[in-house]
């Protein structure tokens, strides 16, 4: 009944009053180690200090100093002193438990979720001290236990990124890590990355951004988000040829990525290149001639240039690649319109109207098919 008090008290963040039942509790049962978690945890809440690290003393005494290789005890301390901020503590207790199941595990570490976050806590208690470099190897270590599993490794990436954005002097852990590069000779692709991402999203910081990138770029070539990266801060700069210059890198590597054909495009036509727009253009569907997606984004880009009688192609190659599904037909209709070649739309219309089409296109042609015939009637008149 006290500890379901307790724990009610530390929802309604009520700690001053859980202090009195938990200080009684471990007089009458000192060996709890729960009760004791939760009293140091009341004594930071209440902005006791002094009372807090007397606690943890006489807690370490009583179950660290006994049994200093028990994995459990060291962990449990180490995640009380990190949720009351004594960051010096957990980051030693969590050095003692990394090394514990370190040695149990041996060779065995890649793959085990309870060492990766010990990592991961024990960066956040460096970044808590203000030292960037410890943070960043430590959640480095966490993720390099990840190779196989996306999700979790992607996780432990974030928590890179967590802690470069809390670093109090981004540009003096750039500095520090330099230098180590130039004497290792081995560079760290994936911490260059983040660094970039960093500046990139928290400090606006374009130019330092893109060398990082550029970095990351030479160990890591084939990253397209890392190429994307780039090509947005060379925008976010103004340097429209860097940028142009590295879509046209990235292309190298991704030519079949659609949206970064319709972004040279663009490029290109702002930059009043329209033979090389042109190009690219037509690239949309050269890259995939028997996929409709670049057809049909080169009709788009026709109508865009009311050049309708090559969008019209284009939505025949759609509708002929698609021939199982409306969606090609449903486009060719209003370009034909457009045209007034209206024999040919009252054909695509027969089709539409008559075709087997699967079940979840209904809604859309309920919706589509009376406008296109009311807009036949106009034409009509």
């Amino acid at each position: 009944g006290k500890q379901l008090l307790i724990s009610t008290l530390f929802r309604q963040d009520r700690h001053g009053e859980a202090i009195a039942l938990l200080e009684a509790l471990i007089r009458k049962q000192p060996d709890n180690f729960g009760w004791r978690t939760q009293l140091m945890h009341a004594y930071f809440m209440t902005k006791q200090p002094q009372a807090l690290l007397k606690l943890l003393a006489e807690t370490d005494k009583r179950f660290i100093a006994p049994h200093p290789n028990d994995e459990g005890i060291l962990a449990a301390m180490a995640g009380s002193t990190l949720e009351n901020e004594l960051y010096e503590q957990a980051a030693s207790y969590y050095e003692r438990a990394i090394k514990v199941r370190t040695d149990a595990l041996q060779s065995r570490t890649q793959g085990d979720g309870t060492l990766a976050s010990y990592f991961q806590q024990q960066a956040k208690a460096y970044a808590g001290l203000g030292n960037t470099a410890l943070a960043v190897d430590k959640a480095s270590a966490a993720i390099v236990i990840w190779p196989a599993r996306h999700d979790r490794r992607q996780e432990a990436i974030n928590l890179l990124l967590s802690m470069l954005h809390q670093s109090p002097n981004l540009d003096a852990y750039v500095a520090k890590l330099d230098k180590e590069v130039e004497k290792s000779q081995q560079d760290r692709p994936i911490v260059r990355k983040q660094i970039g991402i960093a500046y990139q999203e928290q400090h606006k910081a374009w130019d330092k951004a893109i060398k990082q990138f550029r970095l990351a770029l030479d160990l890591t070539p084939d990253d397209t988000d890392l190429h994307q990266r780039l090509i947005a801060c060379l925008d976010a700069k103004g340097d429209k040829v860097g940028a142009l210059a590295q879509t046209l890198e990235t292309l190298e590597i991704n030519r079949r990525n659609l949206g970064l054909w319709e972004n040279l495009v663009e490029r290109l036509t702002a930059q009043e290149q329209p033979v090389e727009a042109e190009r690219a253009a037509t690239s949309l569907v050269e890259v995939g001639p028997l996929e409709s997606e670049g057809h049909e984004k080169l009709a788009d880009y026709r109508e865009r240039q009311n050049r309708w009688d090559d969008a019209i192609f284009q939505w025949r190659e759609v509708a002929r690649l698609r021939k199982l599904e409306p969606t090609g037909l449903l486009r060719l209709a209003p370009a034909l319109l457009h045209q007034k070649r209206l024999e040919e739309f009252d054909s695509a219309m027969k089709q539409l109207e008559n075709g087997p089409w699967p079940q979840h296109f209904d809604e859309r042609l309920k919706e589509e098919l009376p406008k296109l015939r009311e807009s036949r009637l106009k034409a009509n008149k």
